[in-house]
């Protein structure tokens, strides 16, 4: 129970509606190179789930757009302490700093390759691991998590720019009034 209550706080704090995370997954089986990609969008966090709209990018160039709703503690598909995409069997082995370790399975097409995971700050940084000569790797390429609030410092600089361009035209239609041009 206090670990749920701790995990819903965690992804309150770091996870916010409007938040993306994207992915590249490469599946490499011999010389034969498939690359995927996986943009998920954060649609709103509460203490009983996550919802999220996920993105795939095949390797032929197709995609498929899915929605999701699904409980904190287990938020598969989501890249999240200990879930992330085609990973099952997960075993938390451990932290260092604030980085933590997970072992697992990847599972996809018949590929079933043992893998590392790291998650920072309990998002997935990369995953990767090989098996036979076949080598997969996941690793977060760019993300984006919004201001949660602005403030009153943001707020009193967006007053001042409002300020100074309102006060610059007064300035211009008093000069302009003045030289006759209005």
């Amino acid at each position: 129970m206090m670990q749920g209550a701790l995990l819903a706080l965690a992804v309150a704090l770091s996870l916010v509606p409007g938040s993306w995370f994207f992915y590249a997954l490469t599946v490499q089986h011999g010389s034969a190179v498939q690359i995927y990609y996986y943009n998920f969008t954060v649609v709103s966090v509460s203490q009983e789930g996550i919802v999220f709209n996920l993105t795939i990018t095949y390797p032929n160039g197709t995609s498929q757009a899915l929605s999701y709703s699904v409980p904190l503690e287990r938020p598969y598909p989501f890249p999240y302490n200990g879930t992330a995409f085609y990973l099952t069997n997960m075993t938390y082995e451990g932290s260092k700093g604030d980085v933590s370790v997970y072992h697992g399975t990847f599972r996809l097409d018949g590929y079933s390759v043992p893998v590392t995971a790291y998650y920072s700050n309990g998002l997935l940084s990369n995953y990767s691991g090989t098996l036979d000569n076949v080598r997969v790797v996941a690793v977060l390429e760019s993300s984006y998590v919004p201001p949660t609030s602005g403030g009153l410092v943001t707020d009193l600089g967006a007053w001042l720019i409002v300020i100074v361009l309102l006060g610059a035209i007064v300035i211009g239609v008093i000069v302009l009034a003045k030289i006759g041009k209005i």
